[in-house]
């Protein structure tokens, strides 16, 4: 399970990384939807993930990934 959630403009993406250790966070950046086309997002090997988001940039779309 990856919990979301939002303070001003932090976004907070956080799992049980005793239960999933390795695990990564991939991020797509795609106005149309999802595609295929996902790449690690910075350093989200570590939880909680912490990432600025703004209105004014295109929909992003995140995961978590198994390594």
């Amino acid at each position: 399970v990856l919990n979301i959630s939002r303070s001003g403009s932090t976004l907070t993406l956080s799992w049980d990384s005793a239960a999933f250790p390795g695990y990564r966070v991939q991020a797509q950046t795609n106005a149309a939807g999802i595609t295929t086309d996902w790449s690690d997002a910075g350093s989200g090997t570590t939880s909680p993930f912490m990432i600025n988001v703004s209105p004014a940039n295109p929909p992003v779309f995140f995961r978590l990934s198994n390594p």
